[in-house]
């Protein structure tokens, strides 16, 4: 395996811990019974801790200028979990900056 497809599936990687580890992290702030919030809150904490840990190996193997496009997709995830799984509300006008960045980040991360 090349190392821009690992970096590229590292990426993915770091995206996917990120996006986990803040949606329980906001879900620990949900929670009421103070043994369950503290469970939930140190599991965000952890995989936030991780995803730091990927994305330094991230910039070990990538260039910054291809990686820092490819993480701007987290916030389409994070927007993503978000609506679907805390029943967020998600107006008009962020679907249309989420698709901004989208087409953004496919435009600088392609040339």
């Amino acid at each position: 395996m090349n190392q821009k497809l690992l970096g590229i599936l590292c990426v993915i990687a770091s995206i996917v811990t990120e996006t986990i580890g803040q949606v329980n992290l906001k879900k620990s702030t949900l929670i009421r019974h103070p043994i369950k919030k503290r469970i939930v809150m140190v599991f965000g904490l952890t995989l936030m801790l991780i995803e730091v840990f990927i994305w330094n190996y991230v910039m070990q193997i990538l260039d910054l200028s291809i990686a820092y496009p490819l993480s701007s997709f987290g916030l389409i995830v994070i927007t993503l979990m978000s609506k679907f799984y805390l029943k967020e509300q998600v107006c008009l006008r962020r679907w249309v900056g989420i698709f901004c960045v989208l087409f953004g980040g496919i435009i600088v991360g392609s040339s």
